[in-house]
């Protein structure tokens, strides 16, 4: 019960430091919500973000954010370990959000800003946020955590991903918008380039900048109460160190793999917004993430933006 007093917490800090907030965003990700269903490694994510459509420093707009991530092996109803699985990994971090916007008359360009504080191992509190989430799926109980995780490990966290935002059909009320990308993570969790392009279709679509997920804050607004969207995307990484993967750089954990140094990536989605309302669907696809992986990483997201 520890991590949810924590999480409470968290919230109220969350409520508290950002009363005047503009929107709030919720993202679940989870292997049981992907197309088809499938057990994957990336077993369940969980982020709560506050966002100022307001400016601070070089930033037009900002946020906090908490996020936990977990991940685990196929057969997670047993303490032993099979060699070649992925290892226990659990993640969580206090984000700091910060978004810029550039009008470029052609295009749109949007740079995106996450500054991460944080640590992996068993003060993430996977363990006892995946047994809960599994005890409510009514799933087995995962027994591997307390002898196979990735070690404690403090981590700093920078992301940024530059988004392009190219309006290619505008047939009012419906859009096509073209979004190439190009992204780096840098830190003690992740280390990788990336680079991607979406397409984003649909009605009276929000001319937001991104890559195609609906951010918490839309700089412009729709030209109607209701808009509904469809995207398509990849995306290719160069990935350079992944601790989920690997372990940590001070700590020997257990039980690690190599991770693959490049790995692809193919989702789709589709979204709706009414008024203040958005929520949406993706499915991620992924190539295998360390050689001995014999299933493509496949997960679900939806993510719910109330916008005050």
């Amino acid at each position: 019960m520890k991590l949810f007093r924590y999480l409470i917490y968290a919230l109220i800090g969350l409520y508290v430091g950002l009363a005047n907030a503009d929107s709030f965003k919720i993202t679940l990700e989870n292997d049981t919500l992907s197309f088809p269903k499938k057990d994957s490694e990336y077993t369940h994510g969980t982020e709560f973000a506050y966002m100022r459509n307001a400016p601070l420093f070089f930033f037009d707009e900002w946020g906090i954010e908490v996020e936990q991530t977990m991940y685990g092996p196929k057969l997670d109803n047993t303490d032993t370990m099979k060699q070649g699985e992925h290892p226990y990994c659990g993640y969580l971090s206090f984000n700091f959000l910060g978004n810029q916007w550039f009008d470029l008359n052609w295009a749109d360009l949007s740079l995106q800003h996450s500054f991460g504080f944080g640590g992996v191992g068993p003060h993430s509190y996977s363990e006892q946020s995946q047994k809960y989430i599994h005890k409510w799926l009514h799933c087995k109980d995962p027994k591997g955590w307390k002898k196979w995780q990735i070690r404690d490990e403090f981590i700093f966290q920078y992301e940024m991903y530059a988004n392009l935002n190219i309006k290619a059909i505008d047939a009012n009320p419906f859009a096509l918008y073209v979004i190439p990308r190009v992204g780096i993570d840098a830190g003690g969790f992740k280390d990788m380039v990336a680079t991607g392009v979406d397409l984003k279709f649909g009605f009276n679509v929000p001319e937001n900048v991104g890559s195609g997920m609906i951010l918490a804050a839309p700089q412009k607004k729709q030209r109607s109460d209701w808009s509904a969207f469809a995207l398509v995307g990849v995306e290719g990484r160069c990935v350079l160190h992944d601790t989920s993967i690997e372990g940590g750089f001070f700590r020997d954990s257990p039980y690690t793999l190599d991770a693959e140094t490049w790995v692809g990536e193919f989702h789709w989605g589709v979204g709706v917004s009414y008024r203040a309302f958005e929520i949406s669907y993706f499915n991620f696809i992924r190539s295998k993430e360390f050689a001995t992986n014999d299933r493509n990483p496949n997960y679900g997201q939806i993510t719910i933006v109330w916008n005050f």
